[in-house]
């Protein structure tokens, strides 16, 4: 995962992604309670997997994922 934005700026986010930390407040603000994240997270999954850029193990995996996750 690249986290240092010259590596960014370069196009290697191409390759590897990047990511940017919510702060609490801002998850908070987002998804004010568990379910509201879980819900959002599986109707994005569900538009990727449809899209083909997911297979439905890797949908399965991913949305068992974020009912695990510690959000909010």
């Amino acid at each position: 995962m690249i986290t240092d934005p010259a590596l960014r700026n370069e196009g290697l986010c191409v390759l590897e992604g990047y990511y940017t930390p919510f702060s609490t407040a801002t998850l908070q603000s987002l998804y004010p309670t568990h379910s509201a994240y879980v819900s959002a997270f599986t109707m994005a999954a569900a538009s990727v997997k449809a899209a083909g850029f997911l297979t439905p193990a890797d949908y399965r995996a991913a949305v068992a994922a974020a009912q695990r996750a510690p959000i909010p």
